[in-house]
């Protein structure tokens, strides 16, 4: 979910799936850099975190915290 200032709403969108769950260490971790990363860019903060979610999403299907970072290509491919 996302406030959004500029409307007074609270954007709920369903979570990303890139397949079945290994391991969520560093899931959080994953969401929030990645949405700051896409958020600097440029991108708005919806766009921002549902490329956050598509990153996380990968994340959390390989085990271990160090692993399972994706390309920007690849979550564009996954959008």
């Amino acid at each position: 979910a996302m406030y959004q200032r500029q409307n007074g709403e609270i954007l709920e969108m369903p979570a990303a799936y890139a397949g079945p769950v290994v391991n969520t260490v560093g899931a959080g971790d994953a969401l929030f850099a990645s949405f700051l990363h896409f958020y600097g860019k440029g991108h708005d903060p919806v766009a921002a975190l549902q490329r956050a979610q598509i990153f996380a999403a990968h994340k959390i299907t390989v085990s271990g915290a160090s692993n399972g970072f994706v390309t920007e290509e690849a979550i564009e491919a996954h959008r």
